[in-house]
């Protein structure tokens, strides 16, 4: 009951600031990034793995000349995304820094243990607010 009552202050307190920093696990085979505040994506963490609903495209429209596919219907999907992994970083850039030259797999190391910054932005400048410590429920 602690925790859910402590997710719920996050998720209001959360609410009123500009943006946050540290908040979010990366699914990398899903391209998403979910929110360890929680919204709706039942993110927890089994020791190994996070778990988590994702974001998906569930129906596409083509159009123009480019045949440019748009998402017009979106949907959850269950993912996992181990804590351990690795991704591929450019290690070499061209001259002109456009492009990549040469990339390296180096490991990505995922805590489910959060350092989250709060932030409030006005009229071109921002300040830190708070910063807490959140950690990612277990799936048990």
């Amino acid at each position: 009951m602690k925790k859910l009552l402590l997710l719920v202050s996050l998720m209001m307190s959360a609410s009123a600031f500009a943006h946050t920093l540290g908040d979010k696990i990366h699914f990398q085979s899903d391209s998403a990034f979910i929110s360890v505040l929680g919204n709706g994506n039942d993110l927890c963490f089994d020791g190994e793995y996070f778990h988590a609903k994702v974001p998906v495209c569930l129906k596409t429209r083509t159009s123009g000349a480019d045949d440019d596919i748009t998402c017009v219907k979106w949907g959850k999907a269950q993912s996992s995304q181990p804590r351990v992994s690795t991704r591929l970083r450019c290690a070499q850039y061209d001259d002109d820094r456009d492009d990549c030259r040469r990339y390296e797999e180096i490991a990505y190391i995922q805590s489910p243990v959060r350092t989250v910054k709060f932030y409030e932005t006005d009229d071109d400048s921002e300040r830190l607010v708070k910063t807490e410590v959140i950690e990612v429920p277990s799936c048990n």
